[in-house]
Order: structure tokens, then sequence, then C-alpha cells
């Protein structure tokens, strides 16, 4: 076969005409990684439809049909794209199920975030966790000469919650301007966080991404709570949280995502800020506000991907939009009608 005759071939069989975009990554334990840097039989991101809960499980197959149309799921806090055949896992009365892009109905809502259920075991304690959680978002790290830190914070009630929870930790407090705190930590205990956790002082935001997955979800909620409360504000009964993209704004991403919360994709400023929005207490997406059938006709075509686990299911983030998603499903019913009546050799 000519490479175009296998892509058709791939294409009708079932195996490629589930994906998303090219750019949508997988969470993995190492972060989010794009289809070129996972490797078959890593640990990744899925949701158990039965449990309700999201799990780690080893990619099976990655699959790469080419270029297909993709029609946009769009509303005011969540926006996607899919192929019409993608799937999404479907909450509908007591049942959970995938249901294609396509067949999608207004009454139905897509299941966007789910706690991981995993090991109880953490690298660091939840005290700690929480210490890394402000020392990310508004401390500083300093190697040379020598290793040393502080946290920087105004607002109450935290400043005064600092107090207490950096009690053993820093040598001092001082005033900096007017009501701002610089709390500035003991070298030893700072140096022991960073061996414990085998963290490089001078890139440690960088290695944040693969250290959160390795943690309780005691410790991942300390952390969490942390970056909240350090770069965070309520605005309209929703919880907002602002940083600039990069490895913070990406870790804070993936502790929502393992501890169940679904963010708002986020909105970038003329500062290169972005703010996401915390819906935590509604991880789902109603069908009727993102007018699928009208985006059907609309689609775009794109390079596109999609990985396969044993359920069925994987979490993906497509321009900083998180979501638990379906995957290729080989063996569907729709694919075996179509395998039989193809008369395939």
């Amino acid at each position: 076969l000519t490479a175009e005759q296998e892509g058709k071939v791939v294409r009708f069989i079932g195996m490629g005409d589930y994906p998303l975009p090219i750019t949508a990554r997988i969470l993995t334990k190492q972060g989010f990684m794009s289809h070129d840097q996972i490797v078959i039989g890593d640990p990744v991101l899925a949701y158990d439809i039965e449990k309700g809960v999201c799990v780690w499980t080893p990619l099976r197959r990655v699959n790469r049909p080419g270029t297909l149309p993709m029609v946009p799921l769009e509303s005011k806090s969540f926006k996607m794209r899919s192929t019409a055949q993608h799937t999404w896992v479907i909450q509908e009365k007591h049942t959970r199920h995938l249901v294609a892009t396509k067949h999608l109905k207004t009454h139905q809502k897509l299941v966007i975030a789910a706690p991981v259920e995993d090991s109880p075991t953490s690298l660091v304690s939840p005290e700690e966790a929480r210490i890394f959680g402000w020392l990310c978002t508004d401390g500083y790290v300093r190697t040379e000469p020598s290793l040393c830190g502080y946290i920087l914070q105004a607002k109450e009630p935290y400043r005064t919650r600092l107090r207490g929870l950096l009690a053993g930790w820093i040598t001092s407090e001082e005033q900096a301007k007017g009501s701002l705190s610089r709390f500035h930590f003991k070298t030893k205990r700072l140096r022991e966080l960073f061996e414990t956790t085998q963290l490089d002082p001078a890139h440690y935001k960088d290695q944040l991404p693969s250290m959160v997955t390795r943690l309780s979800q005691d410790a991942r909620l300390a952390m969490w709570t942390a970056m909240v409360e350090a770069e965070g504000w309520q605005e309209r009964g929703l919880w907002r949280f602002s940083q600039k993209p990069g490895p913070v704004l990406e870790t804070f991403r993936i502790l929502s995502a393992l501890l169940g919360y679904r963010l708002s994709r986020g909105k970038l400023n003329k500062t290169g800020v972005v703010t996401v929005a915390v819906i935590s207490t509604r991880p789902f997406v109603t069908v009727a506000d993102l007018a699928v059938a009208r985006h059907l006709s609309q689609s775009v075509p794109e390079e596109c991907w999609c990985p396969v686990t044993d359920y069925g299911t994987w979490v993906a983030e497509l321009d900083g939009q998180v979501s638990i998603t379906g995957n290729t499903d080989f063996a569907s019913p729709s694919n075996r009608a179509r395998l039989k009546s193809a008369n395939l050799y």
C-alpha cells in the first residue's frame, strides 16, 4: 500500500477518526506531554467511567491519522476541538458513558474533571507542599553566592497564617514596604526541602509539574490552596488564579486536574498574565452551552492524533483547556459493523 492508501485504511477501520488536534497534550507523571514526547507503556491519566475517578494507567498506543476536520466545542468557560467521531464522557442521570461529538444531545453533560485515585504515599508532607505553593508564587529562591529564599505577603488573613506555618522555617520577618512582610527562610531547612524532593533550587519551578504527581491528595490540596491564597481572589462566586504562562501555571492546572477541579481555559491580558476561573463545584459542561449542532458545519481540517488507554479515556490539555476525553475505540459496535461490511482481505 502507498502511504496515502494506508492512511485511508487506518481511518476506515476506525483507528484514526477519533482524535484531537496535534497540539493537544496528555497528562503523564512527568506533566503534560505531546504526542512525540510520550513512550508506549508510560503511566498516563485516564478516567474510570465505572468508578467515576481518574487513574494512572499505561499508554497502549498512539494513532496518527493525518489531517481531519475539527469541530469546535465552546462555551463561556470551556473550549476544545475534536473530530465529529471523537468521544466524550457523558453524565446522564445516574449513568456515565462515551458519546461521539456528532451524537451529543443538549440535555447531556460532559464530565470534565474528577479526582485521581492513587497511592497515599507522598514525596513531601502537606506542610512542606504548602510551603512550595507559597514559594513558587509569592516567593524567591537564590542559589548564588549561597542558597537563600523568602516569601512576600501583605494580604490578610494569609500573612498572619504564614507566621504560624513558617514558625520553624524562617529566621526573621522583615517589614519590606508598609504592610508587606518578607519571611526569610532558614538556609538549612530550605536546603533539606530541596534535597528531599531532589529538585534543583536554581530550576525547581521547571520541575514542579513532575513533583506534584508524586504527592498525596492531602499534600496536593495543601499546595493548591497555598497557590490560590498567594495569587488568587474571589469574583462573582468563583476563585480566580493568575500567573504568567509557564511551569507554575502548568503546575496549578495539573494540581487542579488531580484534585478533580474544573478550570476555565483562561484569559490572557495585555501584561501577559493568564487568569483562570476555578469551577470546582461543577466538574461538568452542559452540551446545550456548546452549540455542537451549529459548530458541526464549521469544522476546519487540522493535523491530529489520539492516544489509547485500557479505559478508553485520557486527560487532555489543548490551548490551556484541561478536560477528560475519550480515545480511539477500535472494538466499538459501529467499527465492527464497518469492518464486516468492508469485506476486507
